[in-house]
């Protein structure tokens, strides 16, 4: 029986201000003004922040820090590089021989069409056939 698939699900903006804000689920809700229970239900996605509670959220956003570039990634060790090097390598490999294949397969084609090119020019070369005599027996 198959593995049922795993999907990781994004943060809900509401934990992703708090988060940057440096806030409790507690200490948002007191900013608000609503209960922590219903910033839990809206973080999990069962509930709506209240218009009221929105327009203190966007006042509250205000703090937050300007987002900046990515950071680079990490360089990777030689265990992490060698896996993808070999894939690499695979992949060029089978690029090559994709190549391959469609340029044969293009040259049947630009034979083909000169073959149905040259067709009705051959077709008119060959001698009309007689309707033969009906032989009655």
């Amino acid at each position: 029986m198959a593995r049922p698939m795993r999907v990781a699900t994004t943060p809900h903006y509401l934990a992703l201000i708090r988060a940057g804000l440096g806030l409790t689920q507690e200490q948002l809700a007191g900013a608000l003004g609503v209960s922590r229970h219903l910033v839990t239900k809206i973080e999990a996605g069962q509930r709506v922040l209240p218009p009221a509670a929105g327009i203190i959220l966007a006042w509250l956003t205000q703090a937050l820090p300007l987002p900046g570039p990515p950071a680079p990634p990490a360089p990777l060790a030689a265990t992490e590089l060698l896996p993808l090097q070999a894939r690499a390598a695979a992949v060029q490999y089978e690029i090559q021989q994709l190549t391959r294949r469609l340029e044969r397969g293009q040259a049947r084609a630009q034979r083909a069409l000169n073959w149905l090119r040259a067709a009705p020019k051959l077709l008119a070369t060959l001698p009309r056939m007689m309707p033969s005599a009906t032989v009655c027996g």
